[in-house]
């Protein structure tokens, strides 16, 4: 006797729980190699940029406050942090001359930043001789700092982490 199956063909295929299990482990062989290239640390990279462009915009806002009154912001020889309620904010804001202050990337919405030395504040300086300013920040990544001014001397942080200082300065 003949089966009755000789005609038929039979389908193949992967069922969706086997269709379902390839694809997870594709994702966490995805999500590994995507972490292993990350070595570089492309975020803290992108954070100092964002740093270096902050303390930019701000050296802006005190050029057009120099260029207004003739002064910038003193601050008596004394480094301020600017934390977005100091004198120095307060002045370029209420001024028009910027209006929501930069913050550090990794100090955002802190009101305080816990000292200097960490990279979650930027600094200025004005010396009272009415011609020099400094603003300074803490960069993650050595090589961001390039050809700064600022060799770690300006707020006393050599050799603690993060090990590289960049700051702009007036014209």
């Amino acid at each position: 006797m003949l089966s009755a199956n000789i005609g038929e063909t039979k389908l193949r295929g992967f069922t969706l729980i086997e269709l379902l299990i390839v694809i997870l482990i594709i994702g966490v062989l995805s999500g590994l190699l995507i972490k292993s290239l990350n070595v570089g640390g492309t975020g803290t990279k992108a954070r100092d940029a964002q740093r270096q462009g902050d303390l930019h915009r701000i050296q802006t806002a005190l050029e057009m406050c120099f260029d207004d009154n003739r002064v910038y912001p003193d601050t008596s020889d004394n480094w301020v942090m600017l934390t977005g309620s100091d004198t120095v904010y307060t002045v370029l804001v209420s001024e028009g001359y910027i209006i929501n202050p930069p913050v550090d990337p990794v100090g955002e919405g802190l009101t305080t930043p816990s000292s200097p030395c960490d990279a979650s504040s930027y600094e200025y300086y004005y010396r009272s001789n009415g011609s020099t300013y400094y603003l300074t920040a803490l960069m993650e990544v050595e090589t961001s700092a390039g050809n700064s001014p600022c060799s770690n001397y300006a707020i006393g942080c050599v050799g603690s982490p993060p090990v590289a200082c960049y700051a702009v300065k007036n014209p």
